[in-house]
């Protein structure tokens, strides 16, 4: 095993002293451009880890908590956020953001490395994907984690999701109960656990109620692939569209005005977050709403409980269908 690189090797290989090299690392104007460049050669070349939050843990806790971003920033994820850090200020903790590919496991492995550096008490990790969830349980560490996740239950850490599963059961009964028989729902990205469990939500659900169902896979959740997944659905000859967000429920009214089919009258569009163009599209889109805040709250309450020795947690945050113009009854 490799012993671990301390001040002292950074300072040794440079030819400075201790004292030179904290100050490098704490951007201190007292030094000169030439032995700063050295410092920071040194600290590259020997993969040194600086200990960011060593005046706080001398203070007895580090009172910081991580927050690592893996995917795109939208409407919930900015939502969620906002109520993170909300959370921290009035619990007292400070937030270090930092950001990854999640396509990368490099990436993931210097993300929690910076985090394992500012010595945070727990990081919450914004991660929808599900092969992002399994490399985040085959990294080594014992920093307490807590998933914003697509589900619940991820390999013994904390998690909180919204519960998808609800969601998509209340808009394939809603459209069954306003008359509809002939079903299609168009996916998110299957990389994706939320847009695994709608869909399965879906098809489970018109099952149970004796409806037919097909599914089309969006691709990915923009509008765009929306519009084209909804022009594969029309070749069902479907009496509702069931999007897995409003993006894609967006296209789908799109491709529909563009062949000037009739929403709600014929065919009926919902879709899910309840992004605020919803309210705004003509006919409103019915949706289902996401508590973005509680869900941000809950990660903050976990990281506290995972940062004073809790056991993992799963918290499920309740979904409600809000009913608009785009899914009148058909009866």
């Amino acid at each position: 095993m490799s012993k671990k690189v301390v001040m002292n090797d950074v300072a040794r290989a440079a030819g400075v002293s201790i004292q030179t090299v904290s100050r490098v690392l704490n951007e201190h104007p007292a030094v000169s451009p030439t032995t700063r460049a050295s410092v920071l050669a040194a600290v590259e070349a020997l993969g040194y880890r600086p200990n960011l939050a060593a005046r706080s843990l001398a203070a007895g806790s580090s009172k910081t908590v991580g927050v690592l971003l893996l995917t795109t920033v939208g409407h919930g994820s900015a939502a969620a956020f906002a109520e993170i850090v909300e959370s921290a200020r009035q619990s007292g903790y400070h937030l270090v953001l930092t950001t990854a590919e999640s396509s990368s496991r490099e990436s993931l492995r210097r993300a929690m490395d910076e985090m394992e550096g500012h010595r945070v008490s727990a990081v919450i990790v914004l991660a929808r994907r599900a092969d992002v969830v399994k490399e985040l349980a085959s990294l080594s560490s014992t920093m307490p984690r807590v998933l914003l996740a697509g589900s619940t239950g991820s390999n013994g850490s904390f998690t909180v999701s919204v519960d998808h599963v609800a969601g998509a059961r209340k808009v394939t009964r809603h459209l069954v109960d306003t008359g509809r028989t002939r079903l299609v729902h168009i996916t998110g990205d299957l990389e994706y656990v939320d847009a695994i469990l709608r869909r399965d939500a879906f098809l489970e659900t018109a099952d149970e109620l004796g409806v037919e169902a097909h599914v089309v896979d969006g691709g990915g959740w923009s509008t765009e692939d929306g519009r084209r997944a909804a022009e594969e659905a029309l070749g069902y000859s479907p009496d509702a569209i069931f999007a897995s967000n409003d993006e894609l429920a967006l296209g789908a009214l799109r491709t529909l005005h563009d062949m000037q089919v009739d929403v709600p009258r014929e065919i009926a569009v919902a879709g899910f977050d309840d992004s605020p163009m919803s309210r705004c599209l003509v006919p409103s889109l019915t949706s289902v709403v996401q508590d973005f805040r509680a869900l941000g709250r809950s990660a903050m309450d976990l990281a506290l409980a995972a940062a004073t020795g809790g056991d993992p947690t799963d918290v499920l945050i309740p979904v409600r269908l809000v009913i608009r113009e785009s899914t009148r009854s058909a009866r």
